[in-house]
């Protein structure tokens, strides 16, 4: 395998890992009080600082990472 396609899977395995705290985000924004107007039966404070954190990283990165991907399969006439 050579370097280009090894970074292109390092790429994609870090884009798949951002995927999956983007559910896990939305999955607990419920609990945190921040979905929707109101509060949720049982609020969890401590989510709401997890989904703080989360949310400070979670898009950007995913969004960032995409662009990666696309941006180098352009350059490399793989699409």
């Amino acid at each position: 395998m050579d370097g280009k396609t090894q970074m292109l899977d390092s790429c994609k395995f870090i884009k798949t890992i951002l995927m999956l705290t983007v559910i896990f985000g939305h999955g607990i924004a419920y609990w945190s009080g921040d979905w929707f107007i109101g509060t949720p039966r049982m609020p969890a404070p401590p989510l709401k600082l997890l989904f703080g954190w989360i949310g400070a990283f979670h898009t950007y990165g995913f969004a960032l990472t995409s662009g990666y991907i696309f941006a180098f399969k352009m350059r490399s006439n793989v699409i």
